[in-house]
């Protein structure tokens, strides 16, 4: 079986996590635990694990305009 954290390392880029806490066909721990193994190879300001309280997999409180705008500020900070 496929196993992420195998294969995580320092050269990997920034990564923006985002998962709804109500997610039925991913769980949302699996998320927070790929986070936790990336912290300590990428560095915590390479990191980030938002958890959206009730939301589901894929529906609309992860395009809300506050939401949205935490996206534009990670890309800022990584892209350029």
């Amino acid at each position: 079986m496929y196993n992420h954290k195998t294969y995580i390392s320092a050269d990997d880029p920034a990564f923006y996590i985002v998962h709804g806490s109500s997610d039925v066909l991913i769980p949302y721990l699996q998320a927070k635990n790929f986070y936790d193994k990336l912290v300590p190879v990428i560095g915590a300001n390479n990191a980030n694990y938002k958890l959206l309280s009730y939301a589901g997999h894929a529906v609309a409180a992860f395009s809300t305009s506050s939401n949205l705008s935490l996206l534009v500020d990670f890309l800022n900070t990584h892209l350029k």
